[in-house]
């Protein structure tokens, strides 16, 4: 699959390298802070705070000591007061061991249709 059709089929994606540098951004996320990553860079912490697992750094070994953990991230948008600040997105995250880095797959975690529309988000958005 191609990373267009995969960027839109999983619009809640991420993968990050080593470092914890964003590589590729789903459709959802980069309409949601995608304008930001020429201004803000692409490190993983500007735009996300790990909720769970509880305790566990932003570190890549820490993650990969987790992979079959569900995760749960908080967005954190740079310089904005954006309505998907503090946004829950729930998912699993994947070792790519082909390309040394890891892939998350989510979908946001909301409390019904006001949820969603309070944050700017449509039924096609999940």
């Amino acid at each position: 699959i191609g990373v267009a059709s995969f960027a839109k089929a999983f619009p809640w994606h991420f993968i990050t390298d080593k470092r914890l540098e964003l590589v590729q951004l789903g459709a959802g996320f980069m309409r949601l802070f995608g304008t930001h990553l020429a201004t803000h860079g692409s490190s993983l912490g500007t735009y996300f705070r790990l909720l769970r697992p509880r305790g566990v750094p932003l570190d890549f070994r820490e993650i990969l000591k987790r992979v079959n953990t569900p995760f749960m991230f908080a967005l954190k948008m740079p310089g904005s007061t954006a309505l998907a600040e503090g946004l829950e997105i729930k998912g699993q995250m994947v070792f790519a061991a082909e390309s040394d880095s890891l892939l998350f797959v989510g979908s946001p975690f909301l409390d019904g249709l006001e949820g969603l529309t309070g944050r700017g988000l449509f039924i096609s958005d999940i």
